[in-house]
């Protein structure tokens, strides 16, 4: 009887803790005026791609200008460089472009997104950047730096069933 008590005890515990999962937090909505930045991150990549030697700094200061705060600024800066360092001779279309921006805008100013979320964009980019041919290592070091954005600008405050 006291192991059945102890296996129902163990079984409620193990039930409970996975139930305490991360909430996601709320995915950032460009309005028209933000669409037209992320429009300009698509060219400034396409442009980084093409091997425009003005295309690097373009990239890195339309990042830059994403951060919510000046703490973020440094971390989306390495961002843009580093899509800059893998990016050029990579053949995307404006399609293809833009939807690398805006994935990397919604890392760069979501700021209560969960571990998950995160993930899922670091997933996101990773895949398009290798889908342009980027080798694996180059791709996992851009999707590394999106996490670091996020470390400096996340709002968002820790559960206490997260601290374990």
């Amino acid at each position: 009887m006291t192991r059945q008590l102890m296996a129902t005890g163990l079984l409620a515990a193990a039930l409970g803790a996975s139930a305490c999962t991360q909430p996601d937090g709320p995915i950032p909505t460009p309005d028209a005026d933000t669409m037209g930045e992320i429009g300009d991150v698509g060219r400034d990549i396409r442009a980084v791609a093409g091997k425009d030697l003005q295309a690097p700094k373009d990239l890195v200061d339309d990042l830059v200008r994403f951060s919510p705060n000046d703490e973020g600024e440094p971390p989306a800066g390495e961002l843009g460089r580093r899509l800059a360092d893998v990016l050029p001779g990579r053949t995307l279309n404006d399609q293809e472009a833009e939807a690398l921006a805006r994935k990397i805008w919604e890392g760069t100013t979501g700021r209560e997104l969960s571990g998950n979320q995160v993930e899922t964009l670091q997933n996101d980019i990773r895949s398009m950047l290798m889908a342009t041919g980027v080798p694996q290592s180059d791709a996992d070091s851009v999707a590394a730096q999106l996490a670091e954005v996020q470390k400096v600008i996340t709002q968002r405050q820790k559960r206490w069933y997260e601290f374990f």
